[in-house]
């Protein structure tokens, strides 16, 4: 299969989780802010409709390259890992999450670190805990159902992958050299399948406090020839 075959297969675009409608909907344990794989802290604010993030670095702006017109910002999307993403929010329209833009797990020390809000609206909602130095879901319900999570879907593997990947400061990103091979190794790994098996050696493991290449952020191919 070609490349560009497999990377639009992975741009798969999945709903935004309803965010926290305000403290009703909000653990009282929560963090006023969250720490990626990168150690980039953001102070969380939530509204009717998402929580987003503001980074507390100033030479880390949200930048989704997804081309929409709108405004970049970042969001926490409560996926089977809790992840810093970046989107872009529509003036009108529904907001939507692609696979293919940057994000970047939770990483936490305790559960304490793990924004869990619980039941957000319809009964839909996810509780998270800290295993192995990242916040992964406990429970995920939908419409009043919940149940443990399955095993890590396809979008899963994709933001572990860019775990250390430094978020983009221009454009196009899923063309970038490290995207484009991870993204090319996470289709060796899942396939067209929902779920996957196995996270491509080279990507930060849910069953391992560091990746198999130690972590360390990554510096080559993010923004070149940009």
């Amino acid at each position: 299969m070609a490349r560009n075959t497999r990377l639009s297969a992975l741009s798969i675009l999945f709903s935004l989780v309803a965010a926290c409608a305000g403290s009703s909907s909000s653990s009282g344990t929560s963090p006023a802010v969250v720490t990626d794989t990168l150690g980039v802290q953001f102070s969380v604010s939530c509204s009717g409709l998402y929580c987003s993030l503001t980074s507390n670095d100033p030479n880390v702006v949200p930048t989704s390259c997804d081309g929409a017109n709108g405004t970049d910002t970042f969001v926490l999307v409560w996926a089977r890992i809790l992840t810093v993403h970046v989107l872009n929010v529509p003036t009108s329209g529904t907001i939507q999450v692609n696979a293919a833009e940057p994000g970047h797990p939770v990483v936490c020390a305790s559960d304490t670190d793990c924004y869990s809000p619980g039941f957000i609206s319809a009964g839909d909602g996810a509780t998270y805990a800290c295993q192995s130095g990242l916040c992964q879901a406990t429970q995920m319900c939908s419409g009043g159902v919940c149940q443990t999570p399955p095993a890590l879907t396809t979008n899963d593997v994709i933001t572990l992958c860019q775990a250390d990947i430094p978020w983009p400061k221009s454009c196009p990103y899923i063309t970038s050299q490290l995207f484009a091979n991870r993204l090319v190794e996470v289709a060796a790994s899942c396939g067209a399948n929902t779920y996957c098996a196995s996270v491509p050696s080279d990507c930060r493991q849910p069953t391992a406090a560091a990746a198999a290449d130690g972590g360390q952020p990554a510096t080559l191919g993010v923004d070149a020839a940009l």
